[in-house]
């Protein structure tokens, strides 16, 4: 019986890491479609008040895409942020040692 359970056991652990595996590709992909957001209502909406206030230049879109820029760069390093904690999570519940996490 006991092997019956660690054959068991093993095909449980299949599936774990294919979704670890998937999850961080979700993560990841999630970081760059935020980054892309931010960009896009950024560059709208400097176009738009560049409409409105009949601008000589494109003023507002290159202020606002700036910003974007910066916010976009504080979202991605948030993000990373919280894939390295959970990812050093996971390695402490296995029992794995992660080098870069002590420095």
């Amino acid at each position: 019986m006991k092997q019956h359970k660690e054959e068991h056991s093993d095909d449980t652990s299949k599936p774990k890491k294919a979704i670890e595996k998937y999850s961080t590709f979700l993560r990841y992909s999630s970081l760059s479609t935020e980054m892309i957001v931010t960009m896009l209502i950024c560059a709208y909406s400097g176009r738009y008040l560049d409409n409105i206030i009949k601008a000589n230049g494109p003023y507002c879109t290159i202020g606002f895409l700036l910003f974007g820029t910066f916010a976009s760069l504080v979202i991605l390093i948030n993000g990373l942020k919280k894939i390295s904690n959970k990812k050093g999570e996971i390695l402490k519940k296995k029992g794995k040692h992660d080098n870069f996490s002590e420095k």
